[in-house]
């Protein structure tokens, strides 16, 4: 017995929101836990939004604060590249402009993954998302 096309396209949409869903929890338990600490942090409003940075930082920070964002190539190409409903996995995400750039792009059904491996870098993301 054949299954219609559109029972098939059905299953594939709910495999990817069953997916979607299971990421998104896994993803909110890590967000238990204490709130980010932001002593020594500076705030700083770009073009992305507002995003919190380690005061003692001597590359990023100053960066943005004299372009008003970061890596612009890159980042118009993300903007130009990235759609809504979009699935984005940043990997050494740092504070997470990227991060923050990226779910503005894929909106409310899209989904970005963030990792860091830096524990202060990783308050911060916490923090900036």
């Amino acid at each position: 017995m054949r299954t219609p096309a559109g029972l098939l396209a059905l299953r594939g949409r709910l495999a990817r929101r069953m997916l979607r869903l299971s990421l998104l929890a896994a993803a909110a338990s890590q967000h238990r836990g204490p709130a980010p600490d932001l002593s020594g942090t500076l705030e700083f409003e770009g073009t992305i939004g507002s995003l919190y940075l380690d005061a003692s930082d001597r590359v990023l920070a100053p960066g943005l604060v004299a372009v008003g964002e970061w890596e612009p190539g890159e980042t118009a190409l993300l903007g130009a590249f990235l759609k809504p409903g979009m699935t984005v996995v940043d990997v050494g995400a740092h504070v997470g402009y990227y991060s923050v750039l990226a779910g503005r792009l894929v909106g409310p059904r899209g989904l970005v993954l963030a990792f860091e491996p830096d524990p202060r870098n990783f308050e911060l993301l916490l923090a900036n998302v």
